[in-house]
């Protein structure tokens, strides 16, 4: 026994008999890991096989956002440390290594990471990831009521831009090890993007052909599911795409919502006046 825990304590491989721990579980997240581990619990969480309740919901937004945040973060550590703290010119080694700093927000993050690291990140997907902070800010703190729909196409884009910035930006930089570990984590996340994007895909291809053919005119891009699905006329306006009850479908997330037995929250109509300047606009 004494020499399995000193073959341990010595950095050696050695056989330990079933059973036996030579101490406490230890979390083991580096961050980029870690990131990839929270988008794959968003992946599962937006599954109509292994999620797609509200409670789902909730949680892929949480998840999504801490994704971003953790990876975003650990590029800017790549380019350098200092980065990550809210005021750079306030940074430490002591307050690094035993993290007691504030660190910068997403929005920050984005930023200096456009300007300092020459990072492609586009207007679109910028306005994504701070929507997505607005979201969970307001889902964490005080509450939100939301489309499904939406959430699913909006957590679409971003997860489509974190997995873009994964392949470009980290993965290439990781060691062996590393990304050995994440290698099916990755595999299991890129196939839960392609579902959630064949998802959205599939719906305005139903949409173009139906209840959106020829209003092109008077249709513009929905602010809640960025689709262009939107219908404005002078006295309302209403998305086709995230609005529920306009057809007779059962996506996926409609059917994860009657397991729940939870109704979908209704979006609201566009005011008369809004949508009347929105049509003027067309």
């Amino acid at each position: 026994m004494e020499s399995v825990k000193s073959a341990a304590l010595a950095g050696q491989r050695s056989y330990v008999p079933p059973g036996l721990r030579l101490g406490p579980p230890q979390l083991d997240f580096p961050p980029v890991p870690n990131g990839v581990d929270y988008l794959l619990s968003v992946v599962h969480h937006l599954n109509e096989d292994t999620g797609g309740s509200p409670r789902d919901i909730k949680y892929a937004v949480l998840h999504l956002q801490a994704a971003a945040e953790v990876l975003l973060k650990a590029r800017l550590l790549r380019e350098h440390w200092t980065l990550v703290f809210k005021d750079p010119g306030a940074a430490t080694r002591k307050k690094k290594d035993d993290f007691s700093f504030e660190s910068c927000t997403t929005t920050e993050a984005v930023t200096r990471l456009r300007n300092i690291a020459h990072i492609a990140i586009t207007d679109a997907e910028a306005k994504a990831l701070k929507d997505l902070t607005r979201d969970r800010n307001a889902l964490q703190h005080y509450g939100l009521t939301h489309n499904a729909r939406a959430v699913e196409a909006r957590a679409a884009v971003v997860l489509d831009f974190l997995v873009r910035f994964l392949d470009e930006s980290l993965l290439p930089e990781l060691h062996e090890e590393e990304r050995t570990r994440i290698r099916r984590p990755m595999d299991e996340v890129r196939s839960g993007l392609t579902a959630i994007e064949a998802f959205v895909d599939e719906r305005m291809k139903r949409l173009r052909g139906s209840e959106l053919q020829g209003a092109e005119s008077t249709t513009a891009q929905c602010p809640d599911c960025n689709q262009l699905a939107l219908r404005v006329a002078p006295d309302e306006g209403r998305c086709h795409f995230c609005a529920p009850g306009l057809d007779g479908s059962t996506d996926r997330v409609r059917a994860g919502r009657r397991r729940s037995r939870q109704p979908v929250q209704r979006m609201p109509r566009l005011s008369r006046s809004h949508a009347a300047r929105l049509h003027r606009l067309r």
